[in-house]
């Protein structure tokens, strides 16, 4: 339209030039240079309609990695300049869970403690019940967290997920492990050998255990527990293969007090 504009005042400059004017007009007195103007950005947003076209044929968006898109920070017909961000994406080749784990946790548990220790990468094995059904996932852990939470005393271990997605043989779900959802963890710790595994009620106070002899008298006898844990307790040292402990309450144990045991409890 300026350019059509332009044309019309050179030709009515041109034209009155004639009836007024003598010798050649100069260029800005025809209007010359203003038509040159005009059809310079003509051919300017010509170009500029042509890059445009260029690069939304070469426009697409894609994501460095495979996942899934948690926010979108654009809308549709929105101008999106250079360098902004238009979604935040979460990666799904691999989750993270952070697992809280206890001093007496640690000392049975071989872990990535030094950076670049990948070749000590525990097995993990990850469970939550989803819909009245338990899911399980398998991981290892890769690292440790570089301190001990000055709050709670503990220390988290890493666990790695690959392709969390996948569903696991076995297993009695399909759900995908999903960030924000709490499971449950079992870690594969050092195996013990030559150890016990009773009942966490057989214990009396910290250490002790109440065991019946073939004469059925009880003595009440010092233990190693190494570890407890939720219904049972390891016990390192105290007790020999084939003895026999009292789980039943007993007010007030007597060492060498005659006890009476159940019919068929004893081998």
């Amino acid at each position: 339209m300026r350019l059509a504009q332009e044309k019309a005042q050179a030709a009515v400059a041109r034209r009155e030039w004639k009836r007024l004017g003598e010798g050649d007009p100069s260029p800005l007195t025809s209007r010359e240079l203003f038509v040159r103007q005009a059809n310079a950005s003509v051919e300017a947003a010509r170009a500029a309609v042509a890059r445009a076209e260029k690069n939304l044929e070469r426009t697409a968006l894609t994501a460095p990695f495979a996942g899934r898109v948690l926010a979108k920070n654009v809308d549709l017909g929105q101008y999106v300049p250079p360098g902004a961000a238009v979604a935040r994406i979460q990666a799904i080749d691999a989750v993270e869970v952070r697992l809280p784990l206890s001093e007496e946790d640690v000392a049975f548990l071989d872990l990535p403690m030094e950076p670049g220790a990948s070749a000590v990468q525990p097995d993990v094995l990850l469970s939550a019940e989803i819909g009245g059904r338990e899911h399980r996932w398998t991981g290892r852990i890769v690292r440790t967290e570089a301190e001990i939470d000055p709050r709670s005393r503990l220390l988290y271990a890493v666990a790695q997920v690959l392709d969390p997605y996948r569903r696991l043989p076995g297993a009695a779900g399909d759900a995908p492990l999903e960030t924000g959802r709490f499971v449950r963890a079992r870690i594969t710790g050092r195996p013990a050998h030559g150890v016990f595994v009773i009942p966490r009620a057989a214990l009396r106070g910290r250490d002790r255990v109440l065991v019946v002899d073939a004469q059925d008298k009880l003595h009440i006898r010092r233990v190693q527990v190494l570890r407890l844990q939720a219904e049972d307790a390891v016990i390192g040292d105290g007790l020999r293969e084939g003895e026999h402990l009292c789980t039943s309450p007993v007010e007030t144990p007597v060492e060498g007090m005659n006890v009476r045991t159940v019919p068929g409890e004893r081998p």
